[in-house]
C-alpha cells in the first residue's frame, strides 16, 4: 500500500503542476513504462493463453500514443553460451516472442541493463535481430562502445526525437568498451559529449537509465547528478527503471526527471505489486502535460498481465 500511496501523491503533486492535454494534432504524446521481462515461467502463460495475453489489459493505455518506450530486461534468443555463471540471474526469451513488443504497441527499448549481455554478444546479437525484424527501436548496447552510444532517432508527426540510454549498473564486464560488446556505462564525459551531439540532430532529445537500487524507494545521490547534468546539456526528458519499484519525479528546469518507473511486464513472483507508466505531452519543445498511471503488477494477482489499477482514469 506504501506505494500506492506514493505513486497518488505523485499524481497530485504533478497535476498542481502541470494541466494535462491529450489530444493535439501538432502536439506529442510519449509513454514511458518500467521493466520488461517475458521469461521462465512467463513463457508457459504465454503458450497456455496466447502470444498477447500480457497485452491484453493494456491496449486502452498505450495504442493512443505516438511514442510508448520501455527497458527490455532480457535478450531474446536460443542461445545456451552464459556470459557468466557467477551471476545469480541469467535470463532469456526465444526471439519469437519480441512480437509481443509489436503488439501492445512499444515503439522504442532500451538495451543498456544488466541482464542484456547475460548470454553474450551472441544474445545481444540475437536480440537486435529480433527488433529489427519487429521494426523496434533500440539503443544502449552495441558491439563497442561507438555502437553503444549511437542514439536511437525516431520520427513522429516530422518531428525527430532522439533516445539516448546508458546503464550506471554492474557487472562492469558488461560495459562496452572500443574493442569489446557491451552496454553504454554512462562516464561523464562520453555522456555528455553524446547529448550535445545529438541535440543538434533532433527536435526532441531523451535519455534513459538502468541504475539506482533493487527495491529501494529513494533516488540515490548519483542519480540525481546525472539527471541533472542531462537536462543541463539538452535532454527533455530523463527517466530510468532497475530498482523494480517507484521511485519519485522531479521537475527540474521546467523538465520531467523519472527516477524509476517499477515493473512493467515482468515474470517474477516478488513482492513487487504496483509499477507505474507516465503520459506526457509536448509542444513546440515544451512538456505540456503529465499523467501519473499506477499499474498493478502483481504477478500473484494475474500473472504478466498488468492493468491500470480500477478507479484510476485511463488515458483517452
Amino acid at each position: 500500500m506504501d506505494s500506492i500511496k506514493r505513486c497518488i501523491l505523485a499524481i497530485l503533486c504533478l497535476m498542481s503542476l502541470t494541466h494535462l492535454v491529450f489530444s493535439q494534432e501538432d502536439s506529442l504524446t510519449v509513454m514511458v513504462a518500467g521493466d520488461m521481462m517475458i521469461g521462465s515461467w512467463g513463457l508457459e502463460e504465454i503458450e497456455r493463453n496466447g502470444m498477447a495475453y500480457p497485452t491484453m489489459r493494456l491496449q486502452a493505455l498505450l495504442g493512443p500514443n505516438d511514442l510508448n518506450l520501455c527497458n527490455l530486461e532480457a535478450p531474446f534468443t536460443k542461445s545456451n553460451d552464459k556470459f557468466s555463471d557467477d551471476k545469480s540471474y541469467s535470463f532469456k526469451v526465444p526471439p519469437e516472442v519480441a512480437k509481443i513488443l509489436k503488439l501492445l504497441p512499444i515503439h522504442y527499448v532500451t538495451l543498456a541493463n544488466n541482464h542484456i549481455m547475460d548470454y553474450g554478444w551472441q544474445g545481444l546479437e540475437d536480440t537486435i535481430q529480433a527488433l529489427d525484424r519487429q521494426q523496434v527501436a533500440y539503443s544502449g548496447a552495441g558491439q563497442n562502445i561507438s555502437e553503444a552510444m549511437k542514439p536511437a532517432i525516431l520520427q513522429r508527426k516530422g518531428l525527430k526525437i532522439g533516445i539516448i540510454a546508458a546503464g550506471a549498473i554492474f557487472p562492469k564486464a558488461f560495459w562496452a568498451s572500443e574493442s569489446s560488446p557491451g552496454i553504454f556505462f554512462p562516464w561523464e564525459d562520453k555522456l555528455v559529449q553524446v547529448i550535445k551531439s545529438t541535440r543538434l540532430q533532433v527536435d526532441y532529445l531523451f535519455v534513459t537509465f538502468h541504475w539506482g537500487t533493487e527495491k529501494r524507494s529513494t533516488p540515490k545521490r548519483y542519480q540525481k547528478n546525472l539527471g541533472r547534468l542531462c537536462v543541463k546539456h539538452g535532454a527533455d526528458l530523463v527517466w530510468g527503471h532497475h530498482p523494480h519499484v517507484i521511485q519519485g519525479i522531479e521537475i527540474y528546469q521546467g523538465k520531467p526527471i523519472i527516477y524509476s518507473l517499477g515493473n512493467f511486464i515482468f515474470a517474477s513472483f516478488s513482492k513487487t505489486a504496483t509499477g507505474m507508466a507516465v503520459k506526457m505531452t509536448f509542444k513546440d519543445k515544451c512538456l505540456l502535460g503529465m499523467q501519473v498511471i499506477p499499474l498493478n503488477v502483481n504477478n500473484f494477482d494475474i500473472p504478466i498481465q498488468p492493468s491500470v489499477y480500477v478507479g484510476v482514469q485511463k488515458t483517452k
